[in-house]
Parts: structure tokens; C-alpha cells; sequence
């Protein structure tokens, strides 16, 4: 067994001490700035402690919320088709309103003033979500294939419409299929999350 003399234990009783009485005068400048003499040397040494422990606030926050955030299905992939199929030629130019929505297996109707629409033209999308217009591309795919890419839209705030945008716009950017009905005049997009119906207007 290995002793220690009288020296390295007064040292290392030293070096405890100094430990303790560096956080004591941390506390007392940070939270008792009174208790020392009101000098630029002690005021500056508290706006360091101070600054230093809200980075680490704004740290630990930062990461909890990363933490909580929640990936999005991600569309699925088509492969494109080099001219327009007859049902797409017909889809564009024209305005379909959308009527209602399947989201993660829950119907949701549309009862807005002004609801939702959509417009294809030679690859762009545009249209109104129900309180933010949006614009944006589309491409068709085989077997009637659909995705839709580089959505951007207003930052408009509306709560009694808020939570059919947010659907409309996820249907959207997870589209994979569209389906036009015999007579031209509903339209379906089917989505790795649901389905959006819409009506010719």
C-alpha cells in the first residue's frame, strides 16, 4: 500500500480549497455583485459568468428541440415522362378546386369560404391553400405518376384555416399519383399519406 507524505496532501488540500473559493466568488459576483467593490475588473468577470451560462442555456435548449422534431415522409419517386399524357394535357390550365381529404386515414371536409385550389401549367403549380397562395413544380410520371417539388407559399397567419392548409400542403409534397375521373371533372392525387379530391371549376 502506497503513503502519501505531508506535502502532497497540504497541496492537494490546496488545490480543493482554491477550487471551492473560485466557485464561491462566482456566486457571490453573479448573484451578490454587492458584495464586492463596484470596479470594471469585478463588473466585467460577472458579464462573462453571465454570458457564459446563457450560452449554455440557449445550448441545452437548442438541443431538446432538435430533439423533438419529427422527419416527414418523404414523396416517392417517379420517372418522368418525356411529353404529357392526355389526362395531364386536359388538367392544365384549368382551376380544381378541392373538396375533401384523406389524412393518415381521417376524412377531412372542407367547409372554408374560399377552399383550396390547384393549377397545372407546363410543369408549374399554382394555386391558393386555403390562407397562403403557393406556387411550385410538378412532374408527371409513368402510370400517371405525380410529385410536386419546390413548394413555397405566402406566411399569411389564419387559424380557422390552418389546419386544412397544413394537410393540403403535406398531401402535396408527398404526392405520388394522380387519377382523373371518366368524365374530366374530379380529380384525385394520391399521397404516401392520403388523398386530396378535387372538382373542375
Amino acid at each position: 500500500m502506497k503513503f502519501f507524505g505531508k506535502e502532497t496532501f497540504y497541496f492537494n488540500y490546496q488545490i480543493i480549497n482554491a477550487r471551492l473559493h473560485g466557485i464561491k466568488s462566482a456566486i457571490l459576483l453573479v448573484f451578490f455583485p454587492n458584495y464586492y467593490q463596484s470596479n470594471n475588473f469585478v463588473m466585467n468577470i460577472r458579464t462573462f459568468i453571465l454570458f457564459a451560462l446563457g450560452i449554455c442555456l440557449f445550448s441545452c435548449g437548442d438541443s431538446s428541440k432538435n430533439g423533438d422534431q419529427t422527419e416527414e415522409t418523404p414523396s416517392v419517386e417517379i420517372t418522368p415522362v418525356s411529353t404529357p399524357s392526355e389526362d395531364m394535357t386536359f388538367m392544365q390550365l384549368q382551376k380544381w378546386e378541392v373538396t375533401d381529404m384523406i389524412f393518415d386515414n381521417d376524412g377531412l371536409g372542407v367547409a372554408l369560404d374560399k377552399k383550396p385550389y390547384l393549377i397545372f401549367r407546363d410543369g408549374r403549380a399554382s394555386g391558393f391553400a386555403g390562407c397562403n397562395s403557393f406556387v411550385g413544380e410538378y412532374v408527371e410520371g409513368e402510370n400517371n405518376g405525380l410529385n410536386f417539388n419546390n413548394l413555397g407559399y405566402t406566411k399569411k397567419a389564419c387559424p380557422e384555416a390552418a389546419r386544412i392548409e397544413d394537410r393540403f400542403l403535406k398531401l402535396m409534397e408527398t404526392a405520388q399519383s394522380f387519377e382523373l375521373n371518366a368524365n374530366k371533372d374530379k380529380l384525385k392525387i394520391k399521397s404516401t399519406n392520403g388523398q386530396i379530391h378535387l372538382v373542375l371549376k
